[in-house]
């Protein structure tokens, strides 16, 4: 009989850079099929052409407030392959663009440039911002806590 394992880690993310934000971040490991290589920090949506029953795919968007959004990658994943990808927890290597100012508590979705997350304007939120950015361009990189744990949300009806 045939298994099919798959795996997710738990570590507890605390003091240091995430201070008092401390709490427990979830990684699962997924296939990068964007085409492209990710960085730390580069928001990843579910990728509903290429998960499989045994492997998560994760892939990119240029459309803001994607409702898709899964988490961030944690590691530089190349294209084809299989890394860490957050969707719990803190994290101080969120990519924003602050064309909306982000205040803290902000919630937060992709953005209209691949990989950057900014200011919901709608539907698909996946973060909080724990920090403000105020910088009209896609070079900040902030605290914020990814809150998806892997749901993806049902399209709007």
């Amino acid at each position: 009989m045939n298994k099919t394992v798959i795996g997710r880690s738990l570590e507890f993310a605390r003091g240091g850079e995430q201070g008092n934000q401390a709490a427990a971040t979830v990684i699962v490991r997924a296939i990068n099929k964007s085409g492209g290589a990710l960085a730390v920090g580069d928001t990843v949506i579910y990728d509903t052409t290429n998960s499989t029953a045994d492997l998560i795919a994760v892939t990119t968007t240029a459309s803001g407030d994607n409702r898709l959004a899964y988490g961030i990658a944690r590691e530089v994943i190349a294209n084809n392959t299989v890394g860490d990808v957050q969707i719990w927890g803190p994290t101080s290597f969120l990519k924003v663009n602050g064309t909306t100012d982000i205040a803290v508590g902000d919630y937060l979705s992709t953005f209209t440039t691949a990989k950057i997350a900014q200011k919901t304007t709608g539907a698909g939120a996946f973060a909080m911002a724990l920090e403000a950015y105020t910088g009209n361009d896609s070079n900040g990189v902030i605290d914020a806590f990814i809150m998806t744990m892997g749901m993806v949300p049902r399209p709007a009806s």
